[in-house]
């Protein structure tokens, strides 16, 4: 009998055993294998052979890997210590990997956020009220009383400052909590940079984009095309 009818004659009960006592070797197969930085939901080795072993898993799609034994399997003996070997390699492989942390614009966000702070420079700002154009642009819409009234509580209103002053200070402590936050997950200094400013522009909820961004499912899809 060859060694490859050997292992392939005990493949279920194999594949049962690693099944049941090895998920996690199987899962680093497959993070490996399969270009993963999720954990995927559902894992477990169809059929083994002297030349690999194929292993059904479930990530964004369901999906069947093949990986191959280098050299192939030349006794019924080798295995569990081939396996063991493979699974600890690929440990190390995924753990080395860097993280492909990405960076996205919130269009919205940050256009809302720059239109809020252009408006309290403006009310704030002596050139523009003292500017002619703009005056007789806020005359043609009607609208010269209102901007003076709301220019007088800009400046003169003390509970107005305070809270636009304590905003700021908020801001800044987010945007360099997202600053730290974003470097130990591994970005980029410019991609952190990135996102700190973005932080500071719109505050807290960046952290849930940033989070979207870089999923692990989302860092797949990445993986995957850095691949191809």
């Amino acid at each position: 009998m060859s060694s490859q009818d050997e292992v392939a004659k005990n493949s279920d009960s194999i594949s049962k055993y690693m099944n049941e006592n090895h998920k996690g070797s199987l899962e680093a197969l497959v993070r490996d294998y399969g270009k993963l930085v999720s954990i995927p939901k559902a894992v477990y080795m169809r059929s083994i052979d002297s030349q690999g072993i194929e292993i059904y898993y479930e990530s964004k799609i369901p999906k069947t890997i093949r990986i191959p034994f280098a050299p192939p399997v030349e006794t019924y003996s080798e295995i569990r210590q081939r396996l063991a070997g493979m699974a600890k390699d690929s440990e190390a492989r995924v753990k080395a990997r860097k993280p492909l942390i990405a960076y996205k614009l919130p269009v919205l966000e940050v256009t809302v956020a720059l239109s809020l702070v252009l408006s309290v420079a403006a009310l704030r700002s002596d050139s523009l009220a003292q500017s002619k154009t703009f005056q007789d642009l806020l005359a043609a819409a009607v609208a010269l009383d209102k901007w003076n009234q709301l220019r007088e509580f800009a400046i003169g209103n003390k509970s107005f400052q305070r809270v636009v002053s304590i905003i700021v200070k908020v801001h800044v402590a987010e945007a360099l909590g997202m600053l730290a936050f974003s470097q130990s997950k591994g970005a980029s200094l410019v991609t952190s940079l990135k996102w700190s400013l973005t932080t500071f522009l719109t505050g807290f909820p960046s952290f849930f984009k940033f989070n979207h961004i870089n999923s692990p499912v989302a860092q797949d899809a990445r993986l995957e095309k850095k691949s191809n």
